[in-house]
C-alpha cells in the first residue's frame, strides 16, 4: 500500500458545508496542544543501521 491509500479518507467529502469544516477545526483546535504534548511523550527513536 502506499500513503495514499492509507491516509485518505474512506468517503472523501467534495462539496463540504462551511459550518461543519468550522466545527472540526474547532474540536481539533482544543485536542491539539494534548495530541502534540502526548506525541513528543511517547516518541520512540528507532535506529537503522
Amino acid at each position: 500500500e502506499d500513503c495514499c491509500t492509507i491516509f485518505v479518507a474512506k468517503h472523501p467529502v467534495t462539496k463540504p458545508l462551511l459550518h461543519k469544516i468550522e466545527k472540526s477545526e474547532l474540536a481539533l483546535a482544543e485536542k491539539i496542544d494534548e495530541m502534540v504534548e502526548r506525541a513528543v511523550e511517547t516518541e520512540e527513536i528507532i535506529s537503522v543501521w
